[in-house]
């Protein structure tokens, strides 16, 4: 199912990221198509590299806490890429 953004913001960007944090993880990695880079002020969230499927515009309230301890391992990726990825495993 599609998580809306409210979900976004409450069971993964706070439950499951205090989870993540309580087990001693040393990551959250998750599937948006989204790439996090350090810009000068800290974590910056920026587009994927796929147009067709950037989820950026979902994560708007994830903070630079959260981007600090989050991996976006799809962001570089098209979803042919993805799926191709899958079909290996």
């Amino acid at each position: 199912p599609l998580p809306c953004v409210k979900c976004n913001q409450s069971v993964k960007f706070n439950d499951l990221y205090k989870m993540a944090k309580d087990l001693g993880a040393d990551y959250l990695a998750t599937g948006h198509y989204v790439n996090v880079f350090d810009g000068p002020n800290g974590p910056e969230l920026h587009k994927g590299q796929d147009p067709s499927k950037d989820q950026s515009y979902f994560l708007f309230a994830t903070t630079k806490k959260q981007l600090e301890f989050l991996q976006f391992p799809l962001g570089q990726m098209s979803k042919a890429e993805t799926r191709k990825e899958a079909e290996i495993l």
